[in-house]
């Protein structure tokens, strides 16, 4: 597929899209504009979380499954969703959609991942909210 901005301008062709790998499901599958729009905003928040800044953030990807976990007594497969985001430059764009098949605990799931230079930066981030003791721990 096409990247597609996550804007709201870019409404109906993501709609599209998601309707294009969902087919009739849409119980447990991303169907709407919000729902991208909603991972696109935690997926910003979440990485910027960690690496400090936007400019940073550039390279990131963000993975979701639609749906949420299910008890291992419920037996049946459900028809969901899997999107990847990824952070460019100009924003979040939507680059990859395809239908699910969620089995009993699984879907809901949200994957953060990061460039090495990314991890290091946030290793960085980290490191510089605490200090270590000098001396041993009673």
């Amino acid at each position: 597929m096409k990247a597609v901005k996550i804007t709201e301008k870019n409404s109906a062709a993501i709609v599209a899209a998601l309707a294009a790998v969902n087919g009739k499901a849409t119980l447990h599958s991303f169907t709407t504009f919000g729902d991208i729009d909603y991972l696109a905003r935690l997926a910003e928040a979440r990485v910027t979380d960690l690496v400090g800044s936007q400019k940073a953030a550039v390279g990131a990807a963000f993975r979701a499954t639609s749906g949420s976990k299910v008890a291992n007594s419920y037996k049946y497969a459900r028809s969901g969703t899997l999107v990847a985001l990824e952070r460019r430059s100009t924003g979040w764009f939507l680059v990859h959609a395809a239908g699910q098949t969620l089995y009993p605990n699984t879907g809901g799931d949200r994957r953060l991942v990061l460039t090495q230079a990314q991890d290091a930066k946030a290793v960085e981030v980290l490191r510089s909210t605490y200090t270590i003791a000098p001396f041993p721990a009673a």
